[in-house]
């Protein structure tokens, strides 16, 4: 069954956390293994055009299959929760081009709000450090320590690279 035909079950919250989650570790491990229907969904989703795809997809699904307008908020609202509750994998996936995305795209992932994004990137081409905008936004050093070596992978394969750690004057 396709994934729009699970989420329509009642079961379809613990369902969609897991194939989300195993979704991320084919696509890790053996992201050309068919894994059945709903899987399959996701792999492509995210091959092709990231989150950003999965959400428009499912979108139009429950519109097309007319979902409640509550049932197309919880969809929603778990499918955040699920990016931020797995987003180093994620940012690990876009790092290694197997999740295609720019950089706002990559940042909302990482956790900032999009509204934040533009302060962000604004500040990284003023000389900051990554650690030291992450810190100004409430990371914890042990996050952002584990998102830096994403982080500074991604910019690298760019040809964009963050200034030195520490104060740069």
């Amino acid at each position: 069954m396709a994934l729009i035909e699970y989420l329509e079950r009642e079961d379809w919250e613990e369902f969609f956390r897991g194939t989300f989650g195993y979704t991320l570790e084919l696509l890790k491990t053996d992201r050309f293994r068919l894994a059945g229907s709903a899987v399959d969904d996701l792999k492509s989703w995210l091959a092709v055009g990231g989150i950003s795809r999965v959400k428009h997809h499912l979108n139009n699904q429950m519109d097309r299959r007319r979902f409640p307008a509550d049932k197309k908020v919880m969809i929603n609202d778990l499918l955040d929760q699920l990016v931020q509750e797995h987003r180093l994998e994620i940012v690990d996936l876009m790092a290694h081009e197997i999740i295609p995305t720019g950089p706002q795209e990559f940042f909302f992932t990482l956790g900032f709000a999009e509204l934040e994004i533009e302060d962000l990137l604004k500040q990284f081409a003023e000389g900051r450090s990554f650690e030291e905008v992450a810190r100004s936004y409430g990371y914890p050093d042990d996050e952002i320590a584990k998102a830096k070596g994403i982080v500074d992978e991604w910019f690298d394969k760019r040809n964009r690279i963050f200034p030195p750690t520490g104060n740069v004057n």
